[in-house]
């Protein structure tokens, strides 16, 4: 996104004032349009999951077991922590969560 603002404030700025505007406005449309083909295209791709329940359920959950647990002390054996394979494995490095002490 950098290098598109970038690009954006400068070489197309520039080919908008020495070459024109229609290739200046042309070239971001071109661009615009190859996107959305990449999107269209990779959509299968992508991981589909079907939405279950209230996403503000859920984060009223999180606050108020964070709430709760807010004055337990840290196991000294990171093992003993909760692991889900499935569910951690697009968050996690190599497969496994890694834990730390930030925000315990």
């Amino acid at each position: 996104m950098g290098a598109a603002v970038l690009l954006a404030v400068t070489v197309l700025v520039w080919i908008q004032d020495n070459v024109g505007w229609g290739l200046g406005l042309g070239i971001p449309t071109v661009a615009m349009f190859l996107s959305v083909i990449a999107f269209v295209g990779g959509f299968q791709l992508y991981r589909h999951l079907v939405p279950a329940g209230s996403p503000f359920t859920r984060l009223i959950q999180v606050g108020v077991a964070a709430f709760r647990k807010r004055k337990l002390r840290m196991v000294s054996d990171p093992s003993l922590l909760y692991f889900n394979d499935e569910i951690d494995a697009p968050i996690s490095l190599g497969g496994k969560l890694t834990h730390t002490k930030h925000m315990r």
